[in-house]
Formats: C-alpha cells, structure tokens, sequence
C-alpha cells in the first residue's frame, strides 16, 4: 500500500513539474501565430496618434470582433485641431447600424443599411468577389489582431524577456509595397481619365516599425504598441511625404455588446 501511494506522488508531482514547465516556456513567433489564429472573438481598445507634416491627429477606438459569425461593433473618433468626428455601428450578420456626428459638417444622423444592399452599391468596385467574401474583407478592416499576425509573420524579435506575469516581445519590421487606388470603376469612355487619376496617386511606401507585445503564458496578446515611420513617394509628382504613427493596443477575449448598440438599433 504504501508503495502504491508512493507512486502516485511521484505521478502527481511529475505531471505537476511538467505543467509548470510547461507554462514558463518562452513564447516563440509560431507560438504567438498559432495563438492569434484560434482566436474566435475579442474586443480591443486602441489610442492612436498620427503626425504628417505640421498637422496631428487623434484616433480613439473600441471595437469588438465575432471571427466565427462575422459580426461587429465599433466605436471610433477622430480629432484634429479642426474637427471631431464620431462613428458608432454594429453589423448583425445582416444590417449595419449606425450613428455619426460630424462637426465639421455639423450633422448628426442615424439609420441601418442592409448588407446585401451595400454589396449591391460595392460590387461594382469589387466584381470578382462574392458577399460573403465582401463580407470576411470588411470585418478584417476592423481585426487590428490580423494586422498584429501579419507584422509578426515577418518581423524580427529582438527580445523576449519576462514582465511580471507576461512576456514582453520587441519586434522591428520594414516593408516596401506599391500603393494605388484599386476600387476606382472604370469603363470605355472614363478609363484613360481614371487611370491617369490613379497614376497620380500611384506611390512607393516604405514603413520603418517597430513593436512590443505582451503576451501570456498561451501566447496571446494581453496589449501591444507599435511605432511607425512611413516615407510615401509619388511618382507622378516627385513629391516625397512623411508621416509617423504610433498606437497603443489593450485586448480582451470575449465579445459582448456595450449598451450604446441597443440605442443605436433603436434609431
């Protein structure tokens, strides 16, 4: 008897030691990865603040995110010295509902929009793509996870170390990509107008970046915070801009509707 128990102590403080082991273990890029793939719902609150030229702007948000039923809400503002502008909707599955104050307009308005009617007024931008394929593409627009999982994809990491109960992870990241407008309609007799119109915009972006992400012992993003340095060069032009961005990142994993939306159905 006494050898039985002997034995199960020794089990138990095995698979115990292994467990612990187990959690300390240093998150990796694929870990971090694999982690924000399985992620099926979440909510995050982002600050952000943009400078281009003298001017600066604010941007406050509050999105939430169901990844397996495609539906949204969010809260965003705008600030700059000119102007506020405020943004409240919520996608269903099937309507979008929403509320906008714009002081510089000075309107306040409100309705609902069905998704297949905003499909039908897209698709002429998009003819290739399906409705449910329009959309995954705007609910990703608001995945500020996804774009985490892309910078990390091809970053570097630079440090892991240990921040009380989470791991802090620097990365740095530079990418070079052309940028245009693609959603411009063209036809016969508008397509070498709108093509010049894009050439003009045409540019070649370099973004010089650098992060850090918090993560638990599941590898998932508890907060981040990202720098930028963007150089845009205009072909057309020969006009170089230059713009830096930095934005903080807080992340919860659940999904729950704040109170504002109910309001926002109502109207």
């Amino acid at each position: 008897m006494k050898k039985m128990l002997s034995l199960v102590f020794v089990i138990l403080l095995t698979v115990k030691v292994s467990d612990c082991i187990q959690q300390t273990q240093q998150p990796t890029k694929v870990s971090i990865i694999n982690a924000l793939n399985n992620v099926d719902d979440y909510t995050h609150e982002l600050s952000e603040k943009g400078i281009i030229g003298n001017r600066t702007y604010r941007i406050y948000s509050f999105i939430g995110i169901d990844r397996r039923t495609l539906q949204f809400f969010e809260f965003t503002k705008i600030e700059t010295e000119e102007y506020t502008f405020k943004l409240w909707q919520y996608f269903d599955g099937s309507y979008v509902y929403f509320r906008v104050e714009d002081s510089e307009k000075n309107i306040t308005r409100g309705g609902k929009a069905s998704i297949d009617e905003i499909y039908k007024n897209m698709s002429i931008y998009y003819k290739n793509m399906s409705r449910e394929e329009f959309i995954e593409m705007t609910v990703k627009t608001k995945d500020v996870l996804n774009n985490l999982k892309k910078m990390i994809e091809n970053a570097t990491i630079t440090s892991i170390e240990n921040d009380g109960e989470l791991y802090k992870i620097t990365f740095t990241l530079t990418r070079h990509y052309e940028k245009a407008p693609t959603f411009l309609n063209t036809n016969a007799e508008n397509s070498e107008a709108i093509q010049g119109y894009i050439n003009t915009l045409r540019r070649n972006v370099t973004e010089n970046i650098t992060g850090i992400v918090w993560v638990n012992n599941k590898s998932l993003p508890v907060k981040f915070k990202v720098e930028k340095s963007i150089i845009e060069k205009y072909r057309a032009a020969n006009v170089t801009m230059h713009r830096h961005v930095e934005y903080n990142v807080t992340v919860t994993y659940k999904y729950q509707l704040p109170e504002w939306v109910y309001e926002v159905e109502k109207k």
